[in-house]
């Protein structure tokens, strides 16, 4: 049996990066990189709630290709728009990217997840 009437199934990827200067340090250049990204990137460029963290995420894309590519020009785009601000590192990723290595942290006596 041959199913015809299903949806086909896309993706899209978010991710968190905080803004740092050359010695790691978190920066705000929040605004000077939103406006200069809103007329290309519209809202794929985002703020989150410190002023050092900015938010990029692709459009719906076909399959994992396409979304790589184009999380790829935004990671590239976001380090460009912040050179000229003094951010040398300009980006790094928050939380764990999928090409970190899984780990199995040890268990903690008294410690739950909330």
């Amino acid at each position: 049996m041959k199913i015809t009437d299903v949806p086909r199934l896309t993706i899209g990827i978010e991710e968190e990066f905080q803004i740092v200067d050359a010695h790691g340090q978190l920066k705000s250049h929040i605004e000077t990189l939103l406006s200069d990204a809103a007329g290309r990137y519209g809202d794929q460029i985002k703020r989150e709630m410190m002023q050092s963290v900015v938010e990029a995420g692709t459009k719906i894309c076909a399959d994992v290709s396409e979304a790589r590519e184009e999380i790829a020009t935004l990671r590239g785009t976001i380090a460009a728009l912040l050179r000229p601000a003094g951010s040398r590192r300009a980006i790094r990723r928050c939380g764990t990217g999928l090409d970190s290595p899984v780990r199995n942290p040890p268990a903690r006596r008294g410690l739950r997840c909330r």
